[in-house]
């Protein structure tokens, strides 16, 4: 007998959560001379999924997580997001030395 590890998913309702939570904290930017200011993190400090675990761990997952789980995890809170039409971008900053950060 083969028993093979099934991937685990966010049930429906914490990735509803999940893109409730993106609607309301953003509002649609109106075009600018620089549209830098109005663009939200995939990842990191400044993107919504770390917002949305500050204010609801209980709907997210951890990674690594070893028990099973229905939270909704970084990559499906951006899924849920880009289906509904949120634009993908990447957000890197530059320190005064013009290092960048993530």
């Amino acid at each position: 007998l083969h028993l093979a590890m099934v991937r685990q998913v966010a049930s429906q309702a914490n990735r509803q959560m999940a893109l409730l939570f993106g609607q309301a904290v953003t509002a649609e930017a109106e075009p600018v001379r620089d549209p830098t200011w109005c663009i939200v993190g995939r990842a990191g400090k400044y993107s919504i999924y770390d917002a949305f675990v500050q204010c609801f761990p209980q709907c997210t997952t951890p990674v690594p997580c070893r028990k099973r789980t229905k939270g909704c995890t970084q990559m499906e809170c951006n899924k849920e997001l880009e289906k509904a039409n949120f634009k993908r971008t990447r957000f890197r900053t530059r320190d005064e030395n013009g290092n960048g950060t993530p």
